[in-house]
């Protein structure tokens, strides 16, 4: 397999920053890079994520189950079997005919 040299053009911290991983990991930068191509290639795509950010209305619900956990409100009891769970799950929604 024969290799050829390529340019590109990328933020210089960005390139630093990821000099300095490929060192950590015993890489070369330019092995990192034909990895990502081979990656690319063989899955016919390319992914760009952004940070997951809620709506107003799921961040205010957020905040809420937040205070809850932290003060013990609304929060369903343990289980050690699949089958309790199953029971609790199928009973919710259900009134219970022992008090």
């Amino acid at each position: 397999m024969s290799q050829v040299p390529i340019t590109v053009k990328i933020d210089a911290d960005v390139k630093q920053q990821s000099q300095r991983l490929a060192r950590r990991l015993g890489l070369s930068l330019s092995s990192i890079v034909e990895n990502k191509l081979r990656e690319v290639v063989a899955e016919r795509r390319v992914i760009f994520e952004e940070e997951r950010i809620p709506n107003e209305k799921t961040a205010k619900e957020l905040v809420k189950i937040e205070a809850d956990i932290k003060a013990g409100r609304n929060l369903s009891k343990t289980f050690t079997t699949f089958e309790e769970l199953e029971k609790h799950l199928n009973n919710l929604g259900h009134a219970s005919s022992n008090p």
